[in-house]
């Protein structure tokens, strides 16, 4: 994306995005609490997080399969041990987290080495106001951010066995499986099916559109046999999904997904093409934009995000292995997320939080990082 003045070019590099750092927060807390006030503040289920920290004396980490609760019970607990100012109210808490954790997005962005590219700074600058307009605030989404900084953390780290760094980022996925969310189990499931795809094609001299489908090809039949083991291995767990899969219309949401397939539940075939549509669906939202405007921010960061992962892909080849893993990563969220994902809100929502490994995909690196021999596998 090229912008100019006259006959200069305009670079938007790392320095003008912290310099607008806090115009971009500021007016996107206003579209929240403005335009998105009536979807993500009012129905917000932060007011019952608000009232166990303040309430509930029980309160303390879980670790166990207990239920979808778990995120909310463990945010819930980590937001109380920093309450150091005995904040009381869902906006001084969301004033609280606002401060906290776009200083830790900040110093990412200020350890990350010089770049000029505008289409870069477009996406930084999009993700800054999406978590400032979507999570940041007395939710689960803040915690789970932790926990891909951390993955961040051991991908950027000075250990020298790549496939290490890999299996590192998987224990920590299986952390987060315990700790945070149970569903997970299928980032770290999603993670090994994914590295071992791309070993596959790691033959190949390039990977084009052909390639690309044949992913998807086998993506699909990946998710029939997973539905299908499910389905014996695991009946009750399979039965909730079918469950959420054929009653998201109970509590439709402004931007609900709906079915593409008339009853796709019907058998596993169905389901799992009904699963590779929605994931080609929210990689390309253009539901969204017949929706009405205030939704086109979420667009173009979607296309964005979309965008990247095509030409991190096609150069798999040619990227080193960061990169690469990242790729391997954040699809397997990806793929993860579709399985439940209930609307588009709520996908960008959780994709925001992935960025640390966008950064990396996107060739982003904090200035102590090292490329040492390019790292090909």
């Amino acid at each position: 994306m090229n912008l100019k003045y006259g006959d200069k070019k305009i670079i938007i590099d790392k320095k003008i995005i912290l310099l607008l750092y806090v115009i971009i927060v500021i007016i996107s807390k206003i579209v929240r609490y403005t335009v998105m006030k009536q979807t993500l503040v009012d129905t917000a289920r932060g007011f019952q997080m608000l009232s166990d920290i303040l309430y509930n004396k029980s309160l303390h980490l879980k670790i166990s399969d207990i239920g979808s609760s778990l995120a909310f019970n463990n945010a819930a607990v980590i937001f109380k041990s920093i309450n150091i100012f005995k904040l009381s109210t869902y906006v001084q808490f969301e004033i609280y987290i606002t401060i906290l954790w776009n200083l830790i997005v900040m110093y990412m962005i200020l350890r990350l080495k010089n770049f000029q590219n505008n289409t870069i700074s477009l996406f930084i600058m999009a993700t800054i106001s999406v978590l400032n307009i979507f999570n940041f605030t007395l939710s689960k989404e803040p915690i789970q951010l932790l926990y891909f900084l951390w993955i961040y953390m051991v991908l950027t780290s000075n250990l020298k066995n790549d496939r290490l760094k890999y299996l590192l980022c998987i224990f920590v996925i299986f952390i987060s499986v315990f700790s945070y969310r149970n569903y997970y189990i299928l980032f770290a499931f999603f993670s090994c099916v994914i590295y071992i795809l791309f070993l596959v094609l790691n033959n190949k001299k390039k990977i084009g559109l052909k390639d690309i489908i044949f992913i998807i090809l086998l993506i699909y039949i990946v998710y029939v046999v997973f539905l299908f083991a499910s389905s014996i291995l695991f009946p009750s767990s399979f039965k909730e999904l079918l469950w959420l899969k054929s009653h998201k219309e109970l509590y439709p949401a402004a931007t609900q997904i709906y079915n593409v397939l008339n009853n796709p539940t019907s058998n596993i075939f169905k389901l799992s093409l009904e699963y590779v549509l929605l994931m080609i669906r929210l990689l390309i939202p253009y539901e969204l934009i017949l929706k009405g405007p205030k939704y086109l921010l979420f667009v173009i960061y979607q296309i964005l995000i979309t965008g990247y992962l095509i030409k991190a892909i096609k150069n798999y080849k040619n990227n080193d292995m960061i990169s690469n893993y990242s790729l391997y990563l954040f699809i397997s969220f990806l793929l993860a997320s579709v399985t439940f994902e209930p609307d588009y809100g709520s996908w960008v929502r959780h994709e925001s939080v992935a960025f640390p490994l966008m950064f990396l995909i996107m060739g982003l690196r904090p200035k102590s990082w090292k490329n040492k021999n390019n790292n090909k596998e």
